[in-house]
């Protein structure tokens, strides 16, 4: 009897796990926050609302309306328009790739934007952006900590491309920029842990538009990479994590990536949440901050 519900629990282990990734199909998008937007039932949406790809929604009367792809992708729209669902799913997943992605065993979970809205101090062991077996950055020492990368794929840009990384003892960095995997473009030397390329002095001179980044401390004790970066082409959509971020959901959610990642970041974090303030004045964002602090006794 004890094999048999083994067994079981098995299954519903497997058939649970199955049935995310089919969710992820069927609403690929989560409301992070809505003012004047309804379904195509004429229902008001509003936070944490799973969004069928069947869905139609309509911003109106100077609405705004701010969604997270199960990718972890934002999109933040702040004006009077009809959003088809299954468009924009193609945007970001065209159906060429579908099935290729239904075949991928994901390293990595979806970001719980429901984490956001907890107001209470969390205690132990916090949660984690990747499940078991496989791992974020596996070079911690030298981990991306912008942009965020909530999914193991290639990073991307738009324009110049602003990374930073966890800083270590080491007084200076060097990053190799290579436009193919043998050619070195050019070498960066910093004494911060961040860096910006401008991407036209590098990218531009053959029409390359991906790169491919090795970072290194100063004594080459440490090592990360390569880490590609791809231009963002996703038409119609907007890049969220420039140099300069211009929209409070997309600093919301580096600020989250970096509360959920498996080291403590809790003060880069904080800056992200405080910034979404700045960037919007909308109560929402004031209050995902203190939830914040609430969460992280700041």
């Amino acid at each position: 009897m004890r094999y048999i519900i083994t067994i079981l629990t098995l299954l519903q282990t497997i058939n649970s796990f199955g049935q995310r990734i089919n969710n992820d199909l069927i609403q690929p998008f989560q409301i992070l926050y809505a003012e004047n937007t309804k379904n195509k039932l004429g229902q008001t949406v509003k936070s944490l609302d799973r969004i069928s790809i069947d869905d139609v929604l309509t911003i109106e009367n100077g609405g705004t309306l701010s969604l997270v792809h199960y990718t972890g992708f934002p999109i933040e729209i702040d004006k009077d328009t009809t959003l088809v669902i299954k468009g924009l799913q193609n945007l970001l997943v065209p159906p060429e790739e579908k099935q290729k992605k239904k075949n991928q065993i994901r390293k990595l979970v979806e970001p719980s934007i429901e984490h956001l809205f907890i107001s209470k101090a969390i205690e132990g062991r916090k949660h984690k952006l990747q499940i078991t077996g496989s791992c974020m950055d596996c070079h911690f020492d030298l981990e991306i900590i912008y942009p965020p990368r909530f999914t193991a794929q290639t990073l991307n840009y738009s324009g110049d491309i602003c990374i930073k990384w966890r800083p270590t003892d080491s007084k200076t960095y060097k990053v190799e920029v290579l436009n193919t995997p043998k050619i070195l473009a050019k070498t960066y030397s910093t004494t911060e842990n961040e860096l910006t390329i401008e991407t036209n002095l590098i990218a531009g001179q053959n029409g390359i538009k991906n790169l491919i980044l090795i970072i290194s401390d100063s004594l080459s004790r440490v090592n990360y990479g390569p880490i590609k970066f791809k231009e963002f082409s996703k038409v119609g959509l907007e890049y969220p994590y420039p140099c300069d971020i211009k929209k409070a959901t997309y600093a919301l959610m580096a600020g989250l990536y970096l509360e959920l990642s498996p080291r403590n970041y809790f003060d880069e974090a904080e800056k992200y949440f405080i910034l979404a303030t700045k960037l919007s004045d909308k109560q929402f964002y004031k209050d995902m901050l203190d939830n914040f602090k609430r969460r992280r006794a700041r």
